[in-house]
C-alpha cells in the first residue's frame, strides 16, 4: 500500500509498480475530475 501523495502525474509511475498493490488517494477524492482522471489511469493499466 503506498501511503504518498497520489497525483494524476504520479499514479501513473505508481501504478506500474508490481510491489504497490493500493493507495490512500485523500485530496483527489475530493476533486471528481481528478478522482476519475486516476481511476481512467489505473483501468488503462489493468486492461494492458
Amino acid at each position: 500500500l503506498y501511503g504518498g501523495s497520489i497525483k494524476s502525474d504520479n499514479f501513473n509511475s505508481l501504478a506500474s509498480v508490481e510491489e504497490i498493490d493500493g493507495g490512500l488517494v485523500g485530496g483527489a477524492s475530493l476533486d471528481c475530475k481528478t478522482f476519475i482522471e486516476l481511476y481512467k489511469i489505473l483501468m488503462n493499466k489493468k486492461l494492458k
